[in-house]
């Protein structure tokens, strides 16, 4: 079944500029019809979001995912710790 952005966004608990703005742009499956209306196809958008969490990174008691250089990163004293030139 094909669904508006709209429809997608309130089943997700998201905002619909979330999106335009950044899903789609990250490879996010749609298609455009003729008017130009994005219209998204339901089982292969369940399958890109599994694809995404299939990539999770286990991290140990005290770390944390660094999304700066996406890595596991050691928590130190619950504080932000800047390591390098980062």
């Amino acid at each position: 079944m094909l669904y508006r952005p709209s429809e997608i966004a309130r089943e997700l608990g998201i905002e619909q500029r979330h999106i335009y703005g950044r899903l789609i742009p990250s490879g996010m499956p749609h298609s455009k019809d003729r008017n130009g209306s994005i219209w998204i196809h339901g089982p292969e958008l369940a399958a890109w979001i599994r694809t995404l969490t299939k990539k999770r990174v286990p991290l140990a008691d005290g770390e944390a995912y660094c999304l700066r250089c996406r890595k596991p990163s050691g928590i130190v004293d619950g504080k932000r710790v800047k390591h390098g030139a980062l």
